[in-house]
């Protein structure tokens, strides 16, 4: 087993922790917060199944190419249910997004399911900073409590590190 395969999954398995926490807690969690958990666990599957793959030589990236879409429509829902942005301005987005990834994978390059694209991710990424901020903006001037105590806020600040990271490195 290559070593860099398995340093790379195990520290893409950090998100295990908030998954199967939000597993256990399910019942207990509010609806409006359920579709974020959806998402981890959406992470949890397609990094195993690509440290499988990578583990057996397939380096296709075919897993990490469709994973972004489900992930994408979970994460438009979240903040959909989060009242970040209304039913219609969702549907817009996921619309919009799917469109373009259909178009990125099979008509822009031809049909190109297992190779690297960017264009795709970059506006997915921004897509998700800009909610995410947006997000950020309403529980700054409305959150009466320590913002460092919302999960919430610290799920936003999380997608806006990583996704900047994203569009920075996309």
């Amino acid at each position: 087993m290559n070593k860099v395969y398995l340093t790379n999954y195990l520290l893409s398995m950090t998100i295990l922790f908030a998954a199967v926490t939000g597993i256990l807690k399910w019942g207990k969690i509010r609806k409006e917060d359920r579709p974020i958990i959806i998402g981890w666990w959406i992470v949890v599957v397609n990094e195993t199944i690509r440290f499988i793959l990578l583990c057996n030589d397939n380096k296709t990236l075919i897993p990490y190419n469709t994973y972004v879409l489900p992930l994408m429509w979970v994460y438009v829902w979240q903040f959909q249910q989060w009242k970040v942005i209304s039913a219609k301005l969702a549907w817009l987005i996921i619309s919009t997004l799917t469109i373009l990834w259909i178009a990125v994978y099979f008509v822009i390059d031809g049909y190109n399911w297992g190779g690297r694209q960017s264009i795709y991710k970059l506006f997915l990424a921004l897509t998700l900073v800009t909610l995410s901020v947006a997000s950020l903006n309403v529980q700054i001037i409305t959150e009466k409590k320590s913002l460092i105590t919302s999960h919430r806020f610290l799920i936003c600040v999380g997608i806006t590190i990583y996704y900047t990271y994203r569009v920075l490195v996309d």
